[in-house]
């Protein structure tokens, strides 16, 4: 049983059947409904509606107390409407999932310290676009300590701030993903969280996309991360890491055996960083002897490569070159666990002239020979690279006649299709 309060258009959908798991939704709606009309076999009909907070919604927090998920993104939360909304959650305290992306003005810090002590319960938290402080919220949220999932985006994490969040996240101890995108973090704010991540041992997703925590807050993340040994998705696109925060993490790589998802994208990672990553997770027993403190053989047991690696993406950085490119080709078929590969390059644009990264045919052989030799690729990205017709028709063979490869991703920009060269490959997209 789905509500959806729909914003801009000014939707209300409300089932008009009944679930044990209920879920409501408020967000931007994709379709405009008529007046009561029955839709698709959810048998949900649609009530206009002027205001997005309109009683009706009141009405169904309070006569749905077993609502599992809510969902309240994109809406205007003003003082006249505070108190009802607030009376409406007091009456789902078994709710477990809550997505808050609201514009709450001024009342907004007197509204979340007020939702997040009526559900007790709450597993799944995301937060957006915030103006209170997270130093300010975080002593309200000690008590849920079922929450697996936390999601802040978009919202100011000083360094004050961090140290309150550091206080709370021990005593979440089921805590498995956490995201903390777009909020400012820096490295110092990074390492003040650093001693309070190591305790979240269950932890298995760390995004901490557009942050510039740099160098130094990658180096003291690097240092905990024995302590994560269950993690499999680690994203840190975009956090102005450079070859000396990279050299830090493929320290900790060997210890992290799950991992399936690894994300250094858009970052200023030159052709010794990457090169030094890739053959790392293409060899981490190379730094056994180095990494296992004496008598210890913990990390000498396993493969010679990453057997659970599905997802790299080490494109977009600034000092790529194609030289470097050409060598991960060389190395990049030991992770036959591959489902996406994305290696573009940063283009380079001084004045009106745009500057793709030249892959020589050399690079490009050796990629179309790694191909074949990934059977379960699905997805790989090339984007701002320029190749000449010999290895672009090289590496596009190969991704066609590739079993499970549906999509090699192209920019045609410029120079970077060959004069003649054949795009008809059904992989092939350009862009």
């Amino acid at each position: 049983m789905i509500l959806n309060c729909s914003f801009p258009n000014k939707i209300l959908q409300l089932p008009c059947c009944q679930a044990s798991n209920t879920t409501i939704m408020a967000g931007y709606s994709f379709a405009i409904y008529h007046h009561n009309k029955l839709h698709d076999e959810g048998h949900t009909f649609n009530l206009d509606t002027t205001d997005i907070l309109d009683p009706r919604l009141v009405s169904v927090l309070k006569n749905v107390p077993c609502l599992r998920a809510l969902e309240l993104s994109y809406l205007e939360v003003t003082p006249s409407s505070l108190q009802p909304l607030l009376f409406g959650f007091s009456h789902v305290s078994l709710l477990e999932e809550l997505d808050l992306m609201l514009r709450l003005c001024d009342a907004e810090m007197e509204f979340l310290p007020v939702v997040l002590s009526s559900v007790p319960h709450l597993a799944v938290l995301r937060v957006g676009e915030t103006a209170a402080g997270i130093a300010s919220l975080a002593p309200h949220m000690r008590h849920l300590v079922r929450l697996r999932e936390l999601c802040i985006s978009r919202s100011d994490i000083s360094d004050t701030d961090a140290k309150s969040l550091a206080a709370s996240l021990p005593t979440f101890t089921a805590m498995q993903v956490l995201v903390l995108v777009w909020t400012g973090i820096s490295p110092t704010g990074m390492c003040i969280l650093v001693p309070a991540l190591c305790q979240l041992t269950r932890l298995i997703k760390l995004d901490l996309s557009y942050n510039k925590i740099g160098d130094p807050g990658l180096e003291c993340l690097s240092a905990i991360l024995h302590h994560l040994t269950a993690m499999k998705v680690l994203v840190l696109t975009s956090t102005g890491i450079s070859d000396r925060g990279i050299s830090s993490l493929i320290k900790a790589l060997p210890h992290l055996e799950e991992l399936q998802v690894l994300d250094v994208s858009s970052n200023d990672i030159g052709d010794t960083g990457i090169v030094s990553l890739v053959q790392t997770l293409c060899h981490p027993s190379t730094l056994d002897t180095e990494q296992n403190p004496p008598g210890d053989k913990s990390l000498t047991a396993g493969p010679h490569y990453n057997p659970t690696l599905q997802v790299l993406n080490i494109g977009w950085n600034k000092r790529v070159t194609g030289a470097g490119l050409g060598r991960v080709a060389q190395l990049i078929s030991a992770l036959q666990a591959l489902t996406v590969l994305d290696m573009s390059g940063e283009s380079r644009t001084i004045g009106y002239s745009y500057t793709p990264v030249h892959l020589p045919d050399t690079a490009a052989m050796s990629l179309a020979e790694a191909l074949p030799r990934l059977p379960a690729l699905e997805g790989l990205a090339l984007m701002h690279i320029s190749m000449k017709p010999a290895g672009f028709q090289a590496v596009v063979h190969a991704a066609e006649e590739h079993p499970t490869l549906e999509r090699l991703h192209y920019c045609n920009l410029g120079v970077n299709v060959p004069e003649g060269a054949d795009t008809t490959a059904s992989c092939l997209k350009l862009s």
